[in-house]
């Protein structure tokens, strides 16, 4: 059975078709890692290619799980793989925060999250293989809120919401480069209410993707700004009414996102989950992925997106009323498909998914009480 739906996008109505359901429901395996600090407060997924799963979130070490401290888990390959668990930062208990993390070719991962004690201020974690972790705080104006990493060559790139007044109600969206020695950062944009809800991608030519909100934080306008070869930017406005956005950027270069729409019109105030892209054309166009047809279904809570290397797009989300963990994919060619990975209410928020070589699909969440992780063995073959 297919969907249509048809919304105004730059003053052009476009009408798109959605599948769902169109072939049978993934089969998930579906584990507990670890208590989670409450708060949600963010977790990142990360698959190498010997099949290891490597996860960064807040985690907490006291009995009623108040504190928050960074901690790094890592699940050994196979069916029944175990999980060992790493304490990388408890500094006053109250750390950890909005945790975003890349692995190099030489398999050192590094880590970057925030404190929140005293005033916010950005960190960065540092495993290097036989090595023990180290720590550091890397800027002097506070924030690291929403950070979001990816490698470009030898570099890591990273964007996140900074409080250059230590003010939550100033904040701006900032750029930062590390080379192996020391960071370099950027202010990319300080207009009203600017930098929230940061996420990065890189393109084909190795260049920074941004998308971000800025004005009437939380739902405010989605911003997508992207470097050109020659160090400037573009910025592009997607929509008025956006929360939590994600997006990745194909082999062509053409940049996907995904993201919640609130419509502060509605009698409901319905959230649906929305993708955008700018494929095939450099034009945005823009549909419902997951809508919601009433309040009772509210979907696309704080989304992620990846694309494997078939094209396949997978994205996580949250249906926020029924509380449960989705999976959406798209093949090459073919229409989206909208899967439950949790058969009742698992409340799982800020989800990260991520393609394996393999064809496998893995999936994380936190709860607010826990770190989920769900893995699909052939959810990337067709």
């Amino acid at each position: 059975m297919q969907k249509h739906f048809c919304i105004p996008l730059a003053g052009v109505l476009a009408s798109f078709s959605l599948a769902a359901h169109a072939s049978n429901p993934p089969t998930w395996q579906i584990e507990n890692v670890a208590r989670a600090s409450a708060g949600n407060r963010k977790v990142t997924l990360k698959v190498t290619p010997d099949q290891r799963v490597h996860l960064a979130y807040t985690g907490c070490t006291d009995d009623v799980c108040d504190n928050a401290v960074l901690e790094y888990a890592v699940r050994e390959p196979g069916a029944n793989g175990t999980w060992s668990k790493t304490i990388v930062d408890d500094s006053h208990h109250a750390t950890g925060w909005f945790s975003s993390m890349v692995i190099t070719p030489s398999q050192a991962v590094h880590i970057l999250y925030s404190n929140h004690y005293g005033k916010p201020m950005l960190q960065h974690a540092i495993l290097q293989p036989g090595k023990a972790w180290t720590t550091d705080k890397v800027s002097n104006i506070p924030g690291g809120y929403w950070i979001s990493t990816e490698l470009s060559g030898d570099q890591i790139l990273m964007s996140s919401t900074a409080f250059p007044k230590n003010d939550l109600d100033h904040p701006q969206l900032e750029f930062g480069t590390f080379g192996g020695d020391e960071w370099a950062f950027e202010k990319l944009d300080d207009s009203e209410e600017a930098g929230w809800l940061t996420a990065l991608a890189v393109d084909n030519q190795g260049q920074p993707v941004i998308s971000y909100v800025r004005h009437n934080y939380p739902e405010g306008d989605l911003m997508v700004t992207h470097r050109d070869t020659g160090n400037q930017w573009k910025t592009d406005l997607l929509d008025h009414t956006s929360v939590k956005s994600d997006l990745a950027v194909d082999r062509d270069g053409f940049i996907h996102v995904v993201y919640q729409k609130y419509d502060p019109n509605s009698e409901t105030d319905m959230r649906d989950l929305m993708y955008a892209t700018n494929s095939p054309d450099g034009a945005w166009h823009t549909q419902i992925l997951d809508g919601a047809q009433d309040v009772l279904e509210d979907t696309g809570g704080h989304p992620h997106i990846t694309i494997d290397a078939n094209g396949t797009k997978h994205v996580s989300y949250s249906d926020e009323r029924g509380l449960k963990l989705m999976y959406a994919r798209q093949f090459a060619g073919a229409d989206w498909e909208t899967f439950s990975v949790t058969p009742k209410k698992s409340d799982c928020y800020y989800s990260w998914v991520e393609a394996d070589n393999l064809g496998g699909v893995h999936i994380a969440c936190d709860t607010g009480r826990e770190i989920h992780y769900a893995y699909c063995a052939d959810c990337g073959i067709q």
